[in-house]
């Protein structure tokens, strides 16, 4: 048992509990579903949730913060959904779900250990040995219906490319793909069970006319409804052409499912071209992440001259990394 300056920490019993967290939220920008925490729940599985109790005898014995410590398939790990309701920050209880977590990664022998922190809780993470190594931009369109997405002729898909549900493509080849952009290995998450069984989920692909659908991928993009609208993410490509190709297509999409709600993503500032992909088709940043890593120590992929940097357009969102 792990004890706050007035709180107990426990671990998650009910698959609940992450959505009495996430409603309460410190930031209004991560506008999540429901879904996204019964997804949270099933693909951050079998690590424990660790979440914090008042010890108040008044207290209604409901979570009022939670932490999980998740270890991908490679071995990397990461520190996700570390929040604590408003009415009970100063308390100590966020430093101690902090300490739990990292506790619980360390006797697993993790050594690289990540997450997105907000602006203002850089210092503090800085203080246990988390090194900023690069930033993710949250980015809002409003929806369809109040901004129509309207093209030109030239916007149409390039020659010899051509747009495909994300379900033709192989699920292994997307587990690869998103390895080699994001140097973490996400077997739960990719799966009908992780995600893919949701209605709300759709995805697109954009492969070439050489080789089967795998072998010819050029991008690909995943997109769910969140609160207010719908969520962007991952989105990787090739090139910022076909990144683009597949943020119209998306919208596209969209517009003929439904249209209301906004449009929104997390994107990978360290690939230069994510940025200037998204404000062109009307996103505006809204606030920002901090990308750090224990001792600095990031995964090859996202460093300088890495696959990410180029091709990593957008992350599916700061609890996966």
């Amino acid at each position: 048992m792990y004890v706050a300056t007035s709180g107990t920490l426990k671990r998650l019993l009910r698959s609940s509990h992450p959505h009495l967290i996430l409603t309460h939220s410190p930031c209004s920008h991560k506008n999540r579903s429901r879904l996204d925490a019964a997804t949270y729940y099933r693909t951050l599985q079998p690590h424990p949730w660790f979440v914090v109790v008042p010890l108040d005898p008044s207290h209604d014995g409901k979570p009022v913060g939670c932490v999980v410590g998740y270890v991908h398939a490679n071995g990397v790990g990461w520190i996700a959904l570390l929040l604590v309701k408003a009415a009970y920050r100063g308390r100590g209880m966020g430093g101690a779900l902090g300490e739990v977590v990292q506790t619980y990664l360390r006797q697993r022998g993790v050594q690289r250990i990540g997450l997105d922190a907000l602006e203002h809780m850089t210092e503090k993470y800085g203080r246990r040995g988390f090194v900023e190594t690069n930033s993710v931009t949250y980015v809002v369109r409003q929806g369809v219906k109040d901004v129509p997405a309207v093209f030109a002729e030239e916007d149409q898909v390039a020659k010899g490319l051509s747009v495909v549900g994300l379900d033709e493509v192989p699920r292994e080849r997307l587990v690869e793909s998103d390895r080699e952009c994001s140097g973490l290995l996400r077997t739960t998450l990719w799966s009908p069970e992780g995600l893919f069984d949701r209605e709300d989920v759709f995805g697109l692909a954009l492969v070439g006319e050489q080789g089967g659908v795998g072998e010819s991928l050029r991008g690909w993009v995943v997109v769910r409804q969140c609160h207010d609208g719908y969520r962007i993410g991952p989105l990787y490509a090739e090139s910022k052409v076909e990144a683009s190709t597949l943020v119209k297509e998306t919208l596209k999409a969209i517009d003929k499912k439904d249209r209301e709600g906004s449009v929104c993503a997390e994107l990978f500032v360290g690939n230069r071209d994510a940025l200037p992909v998204f404000e062109e088709l009307e996103f505006n940043a809204v606030a920002n992440y901090r990308r750090m890593w224990k001792q600095g120590d990031e995964p090859e992929e996202q460093r300088a001259g890495g696959k990410g940097r180029r091709c990593m357009f957008a992350g599916f969102d700061a609890a996966h990394g």
